[in-house]
């Protein structure tokens, strides 16, 4: 099993970390993503060996690599790319991934707990991301499921309505699995519960970069706008 934790880093289930529950762990450390390498740039994690110097040699043109290749020598093994992050992209993600806890992740905490003291029984809203001591979030963005009974609005329009107060669209969380059908035993089928979640969702920004006050803008719009939309 290979996990993708591009929208993870740092999150839990059961104590293990995402990137720790298969036989390896994808991580990406775009722009977009809860740290940057100062361009494009990402981590595969394993325990397996074998399988890391497969990745190596892979991201390096298919050489073989470790004891195999031999002292000077340079062995073509495999169809191979050139996948390697320079020197100075890899030291800015070190660094970004050494105050991951205590930064990256406590401010991130910090404005989830801002979101969901303000949004917790607020009407309107359904309910909150999920974050227990079994499965710790790492809040890459802040989904916000809506009632859309109490509502006069589906997800986009409200979104559209927060970018009319200056609040950053951050992009809907399944996009991709709502405009898209999969396909399955020769046929194309819906993801239905995508579908319905794409609906009633909005995504918020908690960016660490940001502050209080910028939490407090956000906070201030969605209650705004679930008081225009109130049925």
């Amino acid at each position: 099993m290979v996990e993708d934790c591009a929208q993870c880093v740092g999150g839990e289930h059961r104590g293990r970390k995402a990137g720790t529950l298969g036989e390896a762990g994808c991580f990406s450390f775009s722009q977009g993503k809860h740290i940057s390498t100062g361009g494009e740039g990402g981590m595969v994690v394993t325990n397996s060996d074998a399988l890391a110097r497969a990745c190596r040699s892979l991201r390096d043109y298919g050489r073989e690599t470790g004891d195999a290749a031999g002292e000077g020598k340079s062995a073509h093994v495999v169809a191979g790319y050139n996948f390697r992050m320079t020197e100075i992209q890899s030291v800015i993600g070190i660094n970004e991934l050494e105050r991951l806890e205590s930064w990256n992740l406590a401010r991130r905490f910090g404005f989830a707990k801002a979101y969901d003291h303000a949004f917790a029984q607020l009407y309107g809203v359904k309910s909150l991301p999920l974050n227990s001591a079994e499965r710790r979030n790492s809040y890459w963005k802040y989904p916000l499921q809506l009632d859309l009974e109490r509502l006069l609005c589906k997800g986009e329009e409200f979104q559209r309505a927060l970018a009319a107060e200056g609040i950053p669209d951050t992009g809907g969380m399944w996009l991709e699995c709502y405009e898209e059908p999969v396909f399955a035993h020769g046929g194309a089928a819906r993801c239905r519960n995508a579908e319905a979640l794409r609906e009633r969702t909005v995504a918020l920004g908690l960016c660490p970069t940001w502050e209080r006050s910028h939490i407090e803008l956000c906070i201030s719009a969605v209650k705004k706008v679930l008081r225009a939309y109130r049925r």
